[in-house]
């Protein structure tokens, strides 16, 4: 097995790594916005790890055959409809997928649920 490298693509590739940070910084800049009763503007220190974050996520995606992930603005909105923005949420959230990774007898349960539940979880 080896690599190739084909400069052809590098301009599709640049193109869509910028609109993905692009991306990423509007979603970082509302989570900033639903959090901070206060916000005058966005915390610019914050987005620029959010995005290097996004972008290491990425890579290794990559790197590991995955498909493309990027931040997703959809639920974004369903985050401020139910409040639910906490880090005490989100890493114990974070750490059951993870666990669910290694043992897919138990994630197959998830593929019986109907597409609109999954959707909404989503």
């Amino acid at each position: 097995m080896s690599y190739n490298f084909d400069y052809t693509l590098l301009p599709a590739f640049l193109t869509a790594g910028l609109a993905a940070a692009l991306r990423t910084i509007g979603v970082l800049t509302t989570c900033q916005k639903i959090n901070d009763d206060d916000w005058k503007r966005p915390d610019i220190s914050s987005i620029k790890k959010g995005v290097l974050a996004d972008g290491i996520g990425c890579m290794l995606g990559g790197i590991m055959g995955t498909p493309g992930m990027n931040s997703s603005p959809s639920i974004i909105g369903v985050a401020k409809a139910t409040g639910a923005t906490s880090k005490y949420i989100a890493f114990p959230t974070a750490a059951i997928l993870i666990v669910l990774a290694f043992f897919p007898k138990i994630s197959s349960f998830f593929l019986m649920l109907p597409l609109s539940v999954i959707g909404a979880a989503l």
